[in-house]
This record gives structure tokens, sequence and C-alpha cells, in this order.
């Protein structure tokens, strides 16, 4: 990237500068998704309530937009920092899924 692309890419402090045209794509297929998912539970026989299923969906996609939102005002020196940090847990918490999962508490959770 040469100067002049960097000052331009700096430049973009304002809220009107973000991709609009990329988040409301991101938006529809949200919404898609969440079709999906509540169309997916509404046939499926374990799940009781398809509403309360797609209602914990809608959740985890307000925390990722949170956490999405929040990332976009850290500058790129502050995610290179803690970037191995966020690694290391993401790699922690999938292993202690593979050694404590129990097939028995999620269709308790799910099921309920």
């Amino acid at each position: 990237m040469n100067n002049r692309e960097l000052g331009r890419w700096q430049e973009h402090k304002h809220i009107g500068d973000y991709g609009w045209g990329i988040i409301l794509c991101v938006i529809i297929l949200c919404c898609i998704g969440m079709w999906a998912v509540y169309y997916a539970c509404l046939h499926d026989l374990k799940v009781i309530d398809p509403v309360r299923t797609t209602m914990m969906q809608c959740l985890w996609y307000l925390v990722g937009a949170l956490i999405a939102t929040t990332m976009l005002h850290l500058s790129e020196k502050q995610l290179m920092q803690w970037a191995p940090i966020g690694y290391s847990i993401g790699m922690l918490l999938l292993i202690l899924l593979l050694v404590f999962y129990s097939r028995e508490v999620a269709s308790r959770i799910l099921c309920k």
C-alpha cells in the first residue's frame, strides 16, 4: 500500500465510511440463517421450543456484533498484541470442548 492509499485509509474515521453494502449483505445473510435455524428446529422432533433456540442464535449474533464493533475501534497495533492471547484462549476452549463434551448435557440444554 503506498502512502496515498494509506493516508486515504486513515482518513476514514466516520461511521458513514464503513462498508454499508457489505454490512447490509451480512444482515440479510443473518436473517436467512435465523429463518433456517427456526425452520430446522420446527421440523426436528428433539427440539421442543424452536423459538427459544432461534432466540439463542439471535443472542449469539448480537454478542458477535458487539465484539466486532469493539474490535473496529482498536488500532492495528493493539490487535496484533492481543492476537496471540486470543488465539491461545480459542485453542484452549476447543481442547476443553473435546475433553469435556457430553451428549447428555447438550441434549438437556437444547431440549428444554
